[in-house]
């Protein structure tokens, strides 16, 4: 029996094993798209579910990726995420405890109040003790919502 991954036994005939299989099907093998996300941060992570799960800081969550695509555009993909995630600064109003937040990036291109009862509990436990707090966000589109990833570096702006 003559399997897929058998190199070819005749002149011309393609190797459907290895490196030439994975630049047919996307350019990436999947040693070559694990190391890829371990360079770019991502620790992959043990769990029951049949697809790959990696952790990344800045996006601060548990990231489920589902083969349906080449390893190539899901490796872009989830680099993608964590390209546009940005610093931003988080504060509480010191008058009113209910009020809106301030969120802001450095040099304020952007700032928004957002309603204490829409930011994730997580974020709002930590500001709640520290008056302030960074964190890694992206802004959704032109809205007022911000997508919260992990806690950022403390920075000095």
């Amino acid at each position: 029996m003559s399997g897929i991954t058998n190199p070819p036994r005749y002149r011309g005939a393609e190797d459907l094993s290895g490196r030439q299989r994975a630049e047919r099907r996307g350019g990436m093998t999947e040693a070559e798209f694990l190391h890829t996300m371990k360079r770019a941060g991502f620790r992959i992570t043990v769990s029951d579910s049949p697809f790959y799960t990696f952790h990344h800081d800045v996006l601060g969550a548990d990231v489920e990726i589902k083969p349906g695509d080449t390893f190539a555009r899901m490796a872009d993909r989830s680099i993608a995420r964590v390209a546009r995630m940005q610093i931003i600064k988080l504060q509480k109003p010191l008058d009113d405890p209910n009020g809106a937040w301030l969120a802001y990036p450095q040099g304020r291109a952007w700032m928004l109040m957002i309603p204490r009862a829409t930011i994730p509990l997580a974020v709002r436990a930590v500001v709640d003790e520290e008056f302030k707090a960074f964190f890694y966000a992206t802004r959704i589109g032109d809205s007022l919502a911000l997508s919260f990833g992990g806690r950022a570096p403390p920075q000095s702006w």
